[in-house]
């Protein structure tokens, strides 16, 4: 995800679950002289699943993929902060992964490309300088949703506490927080969730570099809950969803044509192979579409904006035209 915010290609593949999800995922960038990194040309993967790859690089090659909402990576509230930022940027971004909001990771070279989102996440961003206050403000109150948590808007870009105003207080006209706030903020709105119920915190080891190991990178605890804050400040339904599993992830990307878009489902799990997925995309209301992929017999779809599909064994797409 964040190679798509950044332009930068991630290299990888491998197995069926690994390729699947660098095709998927990762940015395909055109070097001159060299060829298009990413592609399937340097992956030996022969199998059904790179095989199916090999023949839809159309459906990723220079293709926009559509988000919903937007993870800010501050680079001075990551790096002034490197114990409950990180663990609570993992909580909520794993949230919204296992729960199949469409979303992304920006950092501070995207504060220009917001009006891409619906909403942004500030989750304990709070290091935020006087240029990103002021974009978030424009950002909001032409329709979009920010979604603040805990200690963010706190600090400068500098680590300065901001006394006596703190930088939230732009938006509900008080300085948030032990309760949730909920305010409407021109044509958009603003939602601070004053602390995240994490599964996992950071245990501070003077003798340790703070880490995390990959079995501690888990959802908050009220997954739910998050989601719905969060669908608030959208306020409307997402663009697409998948549900029945979280276990299962997806990525909708943009096709050739207006209309045309792609979702991509993942299965971490083969046990639940041919288990019954609900997909909703609003969007796709009285399209066409086709359910298929490697030992995936087509499926054709009549509305796209709801339907059931099995579980594919590794990977699936939905194509709508």
């Amino acid at each position: 995800k964040m190679s798509q915010s950044l332009r930068v290609p991630v290299t990888g593949g491998g197995g069926d679950l690994p390729t699947a999800i660098h095709q998927v995922y990762t940015y395909r960038k055109n070097i001159k002289g060299y060829g298009r990194i990413n592609g399937m040309d340097r992956v030996m993967n022969f199998s059904d699943v790179g095989d199916f790859f090999r023949e839809h690089q159309d459906m990723f090659v220079e293709k926009e993929h559509i988000y919903d909402v937007a993870v800010l990576r501050n680079s001075a509230s990551c790096n002034y902060n490197c114990t409950y930022v990180h663990d609570s940027l993992y909580a909520v971004e794993q949230t919204l992964l296992i729960k199949n909001v469409p979303f992304t990771i920006i950092y501070d070279n995207n504060i220009e490309d917001l009006d891409r989102y619906r909403a942004v996440c500030l989750v304990e961003q709070e290091c935020l300088s006087d240029e990103w206050l002021d974009r978030l403000a424009d950002f909001c109150k032409n329709g979009g949703g920010v979604v603040a948590t805990g200690a963010t808007g706190r600090f400068n870009k500098w680590h300065v506490a901001r006394e006596p105003v703190h930088g939230l207080e732009e938006f509900f006209d008080f300085t948030p927080g032990g309760t949730i706030e909920k305010k409407e903020f021109g044509s958009g709105r603003f939602i601070y969730i004053p602390e995240l119920q994490k599964r996992f915190e950071f245990v501070i080891d003077p003798h340790d570099w703070p880490w995390v190991s990959m079995e501690n990178i888990l959802p908050v605890e009220n997954p739910d809950e998050l989601i719905d804050l969060t669908q608030w400040a959208i306020d409307s339904e997402f663009t697409a969803r998948v549900t029945g599993s979280d276990q299962v992830v997806s990525e909708l990307i943009q096709g050739d044509q207006p209309g045309d878009m792609s979702l991509h489902i993942i299965n971490f799990n083969k046990d639940i192979t041919g288990d019954p997925l609900h997909v909703t995309i609003p969007r796709a209301a009285g399209r066409q579409g086709v359910y298929s992929g490697p030992a995936v017999e087509d499926m054709p779809i009549n509305d796209c904006s709801a339907f059931d599909i099995p579980a594919p064994e590794v990977y699936g797409v939905v194509t709508i035209h």
